[in-house]
């Protein structure tokens, strides 16, 4: 004779030990309350690492010139530890007299977390029709944005340019830091 309720109880438990231990993955002390006759399922704290921003110390960044007056960035962990590449990058063509646009549209549905040797990319147009003040840049400085995005962090990284320089105006925007260089180019 088979005992229904002992069944329900067994897939009880094993559910509240499922939750448990998904709960307790993400920091929390858990105790269940069990039926009767269970074992309570108790699971301790873990301690919570906080990942870092990235910055110009644990991340390279290259430059690849694009069909259309756009420059693709690519960035890349180059430390020991995961960083998160928060919002989009904070660029400076030569002596900038204004902080480059972004284009909020290309907001992600994530942060891009990068783990050693993994990459983040952000596309950026460099002019456009109707743009004014155009110079030609040798130099391209990238800071990256706090968890708040209201200010950078860290070290400032340096990218190369084209020995002949990038023609800027100031209508010059980028995307926000994606996973794919595929996502990035869709702007």
């Amino acid at each position: 004779m088979r005992f229904p309720h002992r069944a329900v109880a067994r897939a009880t438990v094993r559910t509240a030990a499922a939750a448990a231990t998904l709960v307790a993955s993400l920091g929390a002390s858990v105790a269940l309350a069990a039926p009767s006759g269970a074992a309570v399922v108790q699971h301790p704290a873990k301690p919570v690492t906080s990942l870092a921003s990235c910055t110009g110390a644990t991340v390279k960044v290259t430059v690849r010139t694009e069909p259309g007056q756009r420059l693709l960035l690519t960035a890349t962990n180059t430390g020991r530890g995961t960083c998160l590449a928060y919002g989009y990058p904070y660029l400076g063509f030569g002596d900038p007299q204004a902080p480059a646009g972004f284009i909020a549209a290309s907001i992600p549905q994530a942060v891009v977390t990068l783990s050693p040797g993994e990459a983040a990319y952000a596309l950026v147009h460099t002019t456009s029709t109707g743009g004014q003040y155009p110079y030609t840049a040798h130099t391209l400085s990238i800071d990256f944005a706090n968890r708040d995005q209201r200010g950078s962090v860290g070290p400032t990284a340096h990218a190369a340019l084209p020995a002949a320089g990038v023609r800027v105006d100031d209508t010059v925007r980028t995307t926000y830091w994606q996973s794919t260089a595929a996502l990035a180019l869709r702007w």
